[in-house]
């Protein structure tokens, strides 16, 4: 039997999970004098920005060229500012 009260409303639910890795500053005293940046960036934009420096051309279907850096930043997401976490998922 159904339940006249309620009403079934048709939509479209969309989830989307997002799992961002790396998404730390170091926090170390043990981090050496030269590595310091260690501390104002992301361990996932350290990454990228290696990988950016290793790999300065990649060939990919039609195109070569630079590898480009994403300007996405797991701090951004965290950070709780809602700029910045716009900024994050956009």
């Amino acid at each position: 039997p159904r339940d006249s009260s309620y009403t079934l409303i048709p939509s479209t639910v969309l989830s989307v999970e997002l799992k961002p890795k790396a998404g730390y500053l170091a926090f170390s005293p043990l981090v050496h004098p030269d590595h310091r940046i260690k501390y104002q960036h992301s361990r996932y934009v350290l990454k990228q920005k290696l990988y950016q420096l290793e790999q300065q051309e990649i060939r990919s279907g039609w195109s070569c060229g630079q590898v480009q850096q994403s300007h996405f930043d797991p701090l951004d997401l965290y950070s709780g500012n809602p700029e910045r976490m716009q900024k994050a998922i956009r």
